[in-house]
């Protein structure tokens, strides 16, 4: 029988110690079959940030505003027609809660401090419009934009309006054309050539839109009206209905509410 001597017996340990030894430390040991691989990590790209473009912002549109409640309404806002002129209907009582803030205030000397009351049978007072005074084509003096007849709190008999910032529903406003006239009102309920203007009259529910045109050619001859007037609106007023016929105040004393 073949036997190893101690001496061989040793010199194996020696030499199996010496191969287990030294293996790594992360080497399955001896007695395992299956060696596990290392799992490898590799490392995942981030997508950079992306930054959406930010669209400008919009510039905000100033509000238009409307005319505080303190204050008198805008001369351009008032419209007048064949019923009356912005808030009055003629032939209807009016009488404002606020004379301050109203179109026009009743003046209980109105008349007499202009002088013209005394000794000659008019009202004493009369309506004022809260406006500036404006010049009119027809003269050289300033007048009021607008004239309201009547005695408060009675109803408003008439309206003339002097100031071309009144517009018609139509446009039509002091220094239109003949042919602007003419233009926005297809038919007229009546037509009266003048010796210094032309009427033209539309009638409405309450009352009568008469617009007057200064006639090209007067009794006093061509270019009787200052330069460029001729042919032009001079004035537009408001009138009763049952006042007929319709006349011209060019030439006339009247156009004021102290009649004389």
């Amino acid at each position: 029988m073949f036997t190893f001597s101690r001496g061989c017996a040793a010199l194996a340990t020696v030499l199996l110690l010496s191969l287990t030894g030294c293996a790594p430390a992360d080497t399955a040991s001896a007695g395992d079959l299956t060696t596990t691989p290392r799992a490898t990590t590799s490392a995942t790209p981030t997508k950079s940030a992306t930054t959406t473009p930010t669209a400008p912002a919009t510039p905000a549109v100033p509000a238009v505003s409307a005319p505080p409640a303190d204050s008198v309404p805008p001369i351009e806002s008032l419209i007048v027609s064949a019923d009356g002129l912005g808030p009055i209907t003629l032939g209807s009582s009016w009488e404002p809660e606020n004379a301050d803030t109203a179109i026009a205030r009743w003046n209980p000397t109105y008349c007499l401090d202009r002088g013209l009351a005394e000794d000659k049978g008019a009202p004493e007072g009369g309506w004022e419009a809260n406006y500036q005074d404006v010049a009119t084509p027809a003269g050289s003096s300033l007048r009021k934009p607008f004239v309201l007849s009547g005695t408060a709190p009675d109803s408003i008999t008439s309206v003339l309006v002097y100031s071309a910032d009144i517009t018609t529903p139509e446009g039509i406003h002091v220094g239109s054309s003949r042919e602007e006239v003419l233009a926005a009102y297809p038919t007229f309920d009546q037509v009266t050539p003048g010796t210094m203007a032309d009427v033209y009259v539309i009638n409405g529910t309450h009352g009568r839109l008469v617009i007057e045109v200064a006639a090209a050619i007067t009794d006093a001859g061509p270019g009787d009206w200052a330069p460029g007037v001729e042919n032009t609106v001079l004035w537009m007023r408001v009138a009763p209905l049952n006042d007929q016929p319709v006349g011209s105040l060019a030439g006339s004393d009247s156009g004021g509410n102290c009649w004389v």
